[in-house]
């Protein structure tokens, strides 16, 4: 296999971890995700392997007869190829690295006060799953499409989502089930009726 391809099919897996339940998610076939958040890091390694490869097999077919190479491009083709994979490579890598390098959990972000109206109920759930900062928009996607939720927002590093909602217009099982549906598995939440830190 050429080292372009190569390239190209680890810069593939690489990104299935995050690319992978968006997509699905946009299919509406949410609940599958879940497969991808349990073996990201093995998409991650695959991808690793396959552009290290990629690498010696380009390094090989520079050395080889220049004829081979001319096949499928010029060697400065093959060279810019692989450099834009490694660099999306290293993108999606810092993405799942990142947030266990630095400890982004003691980050604060008040809630919106405009959210915060009479009645309204401030909950904590706990996620199990999220692999990825992807995580964050598939779930937060498909709780701000539920009618009675004012404000969400959901954190990778902490695995959790803060939820500001109307408990006349919307249940917690309602908002529970929408996590599952997304491929995720909800904690048990802890419900506020005073302002926290969204964290």
């Amino acid at each position: 296999m050429k080292s372009t391809r190569l390239g190209i099919l680890s810069l593939i897996l690489a990104s299935s971890c995050c690319a992978g339940p968006l997509l699905l998610a946009a299919l509406g076939l949410g609940a599958s995700s879940a497969f991808f958040g349990k073996f990201h890091w093995v998409f991650l390694i695959g991808g690793a392997v396959l552009l290290l490869w990629a690498w010696k097999r380009y390094w090989f077919e520079q050395k080889s007869c220049k004829c081979e190479t001319k096949k499928e491009g010029t060697p400065r083709s093959q060279l810019i190829t692989l450099q834009l994979s490694t660099v999306f490579f290293l993108f999606f890598l810092a993405m799942n690295v990142f947030p266990y390098v630095f400890d982004l959990k003691g980050s604060e972000q008040s809630l919106p006060a405009a959210a915060l109206s009479q009645g309204s109920l401030v909950a904590k759930i706990p996620i199990g799953g999220m692999s990825c900062a992807s995580c964050e928009l598939e779930i937060s996607h498909s709780l701000k499409k539920i009618k009675g939720i004012k404000w969400v927002k959901v954190s990778f590093p902490s695995k959790e989502a803060t939820v500001i909602y109307d408990p006349k217009e919307v249940e917690m099982a309602r908002i529970l089930s929408a996590i599952r549906e997304s491929g995720y598995e909800p904690g048990s939440p802890r419900l506020f009726k005073q302002p926290v830190d969204a964290h």
